[in-house]
């Protein structure tokens, strides 16, 4: 496969550009802001992450994505909200998840290489491994899993505060 056109990269850009500030506006601004407000940091994580997944299931169904590669696009979409909420509870700035996101898409849809983004989640059986691939989606895992540790952690530390002021009241 070759270098994309300069036309084709700049049209990527743009479209993952308002793509990540439409998703992250919904997904970690408006539905984010509205379960902080009754919950935790963990359960608005994962909130946030699995709606976001579920809501990318429709595209793929129609676009005829077979059943297994759903699944497992639901699995990393889950993962990478994790990680959109973690960069916006860390910066505590949308634009900052916004960009992140328009990053990771754009990244995505010119390594894909494909006409369409749902022909990346099928790969032919006789393609090479990616090492660097691998390595990237490796760490994208482990700094799920600190982000999912770091928000249960914030909710222990809360309901420890809330005990203690109570008790310190009585």
């Amino acid at each position: 496969m070759g270098r994309p056109a300069l036309g084709t990269v700049l049209l990527v850009m743009l479209g993952t550009a308002m793509v990540g500030f439409g998703e992250e506006l919904v997904f970690r601004g408006i539905l984010l802001d509205a379960v902080r407000a009754r919950h935790g940091e963990l359960v608005t994580m994962l909130v946030t992450a699995a709606v976001f997944a579920l809501a990318h299931i429709v595209g793929s169904v129609w676009a005829g994505v077979p059943f297994a590669a759903i699944l497992f696009q639901v699995a990393v979409l889950f993962m990478n909200g994790t990680l959109y909420y973690w960069v916006r509870r860390v910066s505590g700035r949308l634009w900052v998840a916004m960009a992140v996101h328009a990053l990771t898409d754009c990244v995505l849809y010119l390594a894909a290489g494909p006409s369409r983004p749902t022909d990346a989640l099928t790969q032919p059986a006789d393609a090479a491994p990616n090492p660097i691939l691998a390595v990237g989606q490796t760490l994208l895992i482990v700094a799920a899993v600190v982000g999912v540790i770091s928000a249960a952690r914030e909710d222990h530390r809360n309901r420890t505060h809330v005990r203690q002021d109570v008790t310190a009241t009585t």
